[in-house]
């Protein structure tokens, strides 16, 4: 949603970089954005909040990321407030992707750790707003389209059950301390076995995995319950609410009260 056509968006902050559009955008609790195309194809990172997308039957929880076509349209109906970043990309550099196998014709989910990652970086450059910053934020477009190309092999198929496995024992005791030795115990195989095929399996590492499921978690909580800081921290893996506080600050920005 970060072309503000409606009274329900308002434009936070804005910049250009070398042809790119960059924006924050906050929605309000309650309000409903009207379908509307996007003139340039971009891509999103829902920093807070959460909505859905009556168009595409989507919701967009926090630290989601997504690609938008030219042209496709987009609704909103925000359940709280809601803040989101977006670069918008001229078509020479999605000319880049289309070069080297990507297909940006079409909407897309890109909500990997490698990809969440990048955008974070690019949203802490957009906002020092420097001279340094505008080549970092050059540099990280083009990772991020690097990763763009490169989409994560599904192999639903010929997945072994043990990493499937794997993957759900830190899906659902992101608290646990997990190690690859010790998933790597209990799925019977060798860990640098574990880590090869994982990062194959699902486009990226075990600890991106974890760090990801991690705060996932705890933005939830932070945004759905009254939960102590420092209770939300003993349940997601972070050693108190000071580790929490500061990786929430870091990866979007923002304190974890901006969540509430």
């Amino acid at each position: 949603m970060i072309h503000v056509h409606s009274t329900a968006q308002k434009l936070t902050r804005a910049r250009s970089v070398e042809g790119m559009s960059l924006v924050e955008v906050t929605m309000g609790a309650g309000c409903a954005v009207p379908k509307q195309g996007f003139p340039r194809a971009s891509l999103q990172l829902v920093l807070a909040g959460g909505y859905h997308e009556p168009s595409a039957n989507m919701y967009r929880s926090p630290l989601s990321v997504h690609y938008h076509p030219i042209g496709d349209p987009q609704d909103a109906i925000v359940d709280n407030t809601s803040r989101v970043f977006g670069i918008c990309l001229p078509g020479e550099r999605l000319e880049v992707v289309r070069r080297f196998g990507g297909s940006p014709a079409d909407p897309a989910d890109l909500t990997r750790p490698m990809v969440v990652d990048c955008m974070l970086r690019l949203y802490r450059e957009f906002r020092l707003n420097d001279e340094a910053s505008s080549l970092a934020i050059e540099g990280l477009t083009c990772e991020l389209l690097a990763h763009f190309s490169r989409p994560p092999v599904h192999r639903e198929e010929g997945r072994p059950s043990w990493l499937q496995r794997a993957y759900e024992m830190i899906a659902d005791e992101p608290s646990k301390h997990h190690s690859l030795t010790s998933l790597a115990y209990e799925c019977a195989v060798h860990p640098s076995h574990l880590a090869r095929e994982f990062r194959r399996a699902y486009g990226c590492s075990v600890g991106d995995h974890l760090r990801d499921t991690r705060l996932r978690v705890a933005l939830a909580l932070l945004r759905s319950s009254d939960l102590p800081l420092e209770e939300i921290a003993r349940r997601t893996g972070f050693h108190d609410a000071s580790h929490l506080s500061r990786t929430v600050r870091r990866l979007t920005g923002t304190t974890p009260g901006k969540f509430r």
